[in-house]
């Protein structure tokens, strides 16, 4: 009996059933043990890249500054010889002010002129007082730059002339005259500026110097004094109020345009918000 024969069509949709499950079994042999890919998702960041920033923008160069200070004062050493400076005078209020060019990203240049009003001393019986005025020049170093507290140290010289009125009792020798020579005096201080425009901030400073001309002494030195210049030390803490009415808009530092950045800040040291350009 010869064998039964299947129709051609049911042949070729046999044909094809083979032929899809050989390969998707091939597919399933050939992925098997290995991760399945997940698409990618390109995620935005604003994170900093880590690229070294621009130095600031110099606002300090050829810039013009100005200050007005006031402070309590109290005196050391001698004005002259075998007198020392607390036998002429007590503590005083000095006031002054200044006027700065900057000469570096973190210098300025600096004239001054400074005056004394003092007590007097606790040897004095009655009607005692004193003066003094200088007038000099000096450097000031910024440690910082474009931040809203300005810490700074200076170095100056000054010529001194002061007057003293120490002793009523003898009218012709009662009113003393003094001039000499700050030769270092060095100040330490700080601004704070709420604005570009205007700041404000403690100081403190020691100026060190000696008298070249003094009155005629009015007794003999004694014998184991010489009659050699002598240093007088003059100390005083108090404020001071800095203006800077000819400040300009500092340039954009952005990336981009239209696209913010964080500020940039300057530091006078390789180790004394807010944009001030201190003095």
């Amino acid at each position: 009996m010869e064998p039964r024969r299947l129709p051609l069509a049911a042949l070729s949709v046999a044909a094809a059933l083979a032929t899809a499950l050989g390969a998707g079994r091939a597919a399933a042999q050939a992925g098997k043990g290995q991760p399945q890919a997940m698409p990618s998702i390109e995620i935005a960041s604003d994170v900093e890249t880590g690229q070294v920033r621009p130095a600031a923008p110099d606002q300090r160069t050829r810039h013009l500054y100005l200050a007005v200070s006031g402070g309590v004062t109290g005196v050391a050493g001698s004005v002259a010889a075998n007198v020392p400076s607390m036998s002429v005078a007590g503590t005083g209020f000095t006031f002054g002010g200044l006027i700065g060019i900057g000469i570096a990203r973190y210098g300025t240049f600096q004239i001054f002129g400074d005056r004394t009003l003092f007590a007097g001393p606790a040897v004095c019986s009655d009607k005692c007082a004193g003066s003094a005025f200088t007038v000099g020049m000096g450097l000031t170093y910024h440690i910082a730059q474009a931040l809203a507290f300005d810490p700074w140290g200076s170095f100056g010289i000054a010529y001194r002339q002061s007057t003293f009125y120490a002793d009523p009792i003898d009218p012709n020798h009662a009113l003393r005259h003094y001039q000499g020579i700050d030769v270092a005096r060095i100040a330490f201080g700080g601004d704070f500026y709420p604005t570009p425009f205007f700041g404000f901030g403690p100081f403190i400073e020691a100026d060190f110097g000696t008298n070249l001309r003094t009155p005629k002494l009015l007794e003999a030195l004694p014998p184991d004094v010489g009659s050699g210049p002598r240093t007088y030390a003059i100390f005083q803490l108090g404020v001071r109020v800095a203006f800077d009415p000819l400040r300009k808009g500092s340039p954009a530092s952005g990336a981009a345009a239209g696209r913010r950045s964080s500020p940039s800040i300057g530091l006078g040291s390789p180790a004394f918000g807010g944009t001030a350009p201190g003095f």
